[in-house]
């Protein structure tokens, strides 16, 4: 059986936003992939961090307290239906880089869960 590392999963998920650089959601709504791991990180914040912009504990989930305010107001912005402008994206990429364990944790949760879910 094949070890996975963590280079691994970057990789693949490096992989992903190459081959992927649109998601479709389920609404059909067409988003980047930098958008869609900008909403990600901010809805792994805890509720009171979400609802207040800011962060108040040391969790490891989320935004750190320097991107909170300006991550927050972007994945907002984009659950509301608007877009990233070319500048924000830029910055979105290095925060989705920054936040990539996190993104990666998100990944392997979600495909976890829908394999306990899906019948054998």
């Amino acid at each position: 059986m094949k070890k996975t590392t963590y280079s691994s999963k970057l990789a693949e998920m490096v992989s992903y936003l190459n081959r992927n650089p649109e998601v479709t959601l389920p609404s059909g709504r067409v988003i980047s992939a930098v958008e869609l791991a900008m909403v990600r990180i901010f809805q792994n914040q805890t509720p009171d961090e979400r609802r207040d912009r800011d962060v108040k504990y040391d969790n490891q989930r989320g935004f750190q307290h320097v991107d909170a305010p300006w991550g927050t107001r972007v994945a907002l912005n984009i659950i509301e239906g608007g877009r990233l402008y070319s500048w924000q994206t830029s910055r979105a990429l290095r925060l989705a880089i920054k936040y990539r364990r996190q993104l990666v944790a998100l990944k392997d949760a979600r495909k976890a869960s829908s394999k306990a879910v899906s019948p054998a």
